[in-house]
């Protein structure tokens, strides 16, 4: 039965990245041909904008490598991790259609070797604001990370690419706060779901302690 469950599992993971990789490409063309609106930053509006690109690649790559060293045979954290970022990309696709942005003033072109030729064949998109991708999906690897060090690594990962996101003015202050309430919400559920669907999962982690069935404040995570 166990190994059905993740036979299927993975199954659905194969066919929603099919569904979303192919959707993609002409949601973000359709994005960017469309005017959008220019909002008032102040505090981008105090923050001189600069190329810090290598540093924002540095950080997010590393992270990634990091958390797949310590990770990669975890299947359910694995699985959480890539429903996860299926879900908030998906999200992510309403939102941007929801609310038509222009980038901010003192925008500066983010190039992502990797991530331009897997996603967007080379071309850079500036119109995939809100919400903050990068912020998300480092989010993500917080949250889902196992022990008090890969968490702390990983929040201090978050922490130093959110000013740098906000240096290359690639995205608002209202992308990145919006970003990481909705990752935090989006994981949490997740989380919550897989145990509902796992119970042997959830009968390892729980502790007489927890308080499961209450929202927990965003710097305490278990999984």
């Amino acid at each position: 039965m166990k190994r059905y469950k993740k036979h299927i599992t993975i199954l659905l993971l194969i066919v929603l990245s099919i569904i979303y990789t192919t959707i993609h490409p002409h949601a973000i063309q359709y994005f960017e041909s469309r005017p959008g609106a220019l909002l008032n930053d102040y505090l981008l509006d105090i923050i001189p904008s600069y190329n810090v690109a290598l540093f924002v690649f540095l950080i997010q790559y590393i992270s990634i490598g990091v958390f797949l060293f310590f990770n990669i045979r975890n299947y359910d954290t694995m699985v959480n991790v890539i429903a996860a970022f299926l879900i908030l990309q998906t999200i992510r696709l309403f939102t941007i259609y929801l609310l038509p942005l222009e980038p901010p003033e003192g925008y500066v072109p983010l190039k992502d070797a990797i991530l331009g030729a897997v996603v967007y064949s080379g071309k850079i998109y500036s119109k995939d604001l809100f919400f903050s991708g990068h912020t998300s999906a480092m989010y993500i690897l917080y949250f889902f990370a196992k022990t008090p060090n890969q968490k702390i690594f990983h929040l201090c990962s978050l922490s130093l690419i959110i000013p740098l996101i906000l240096i290359q003015h690639i995205h608002y202050t209202i992308d990145i706060l919006g970003a990481i309430v909705i990752s935090y919400l989006v994981c949490y559920f997740l989380r919550k779901f897989y145990y509902y669907t796992h119970p042997e999962i959830y009968d390892k982690v729980n502790t007489s302690n927890s308080k499961d069935d209450e929202l927990p404040p965003l710097w305490k995570f278990k999984l």
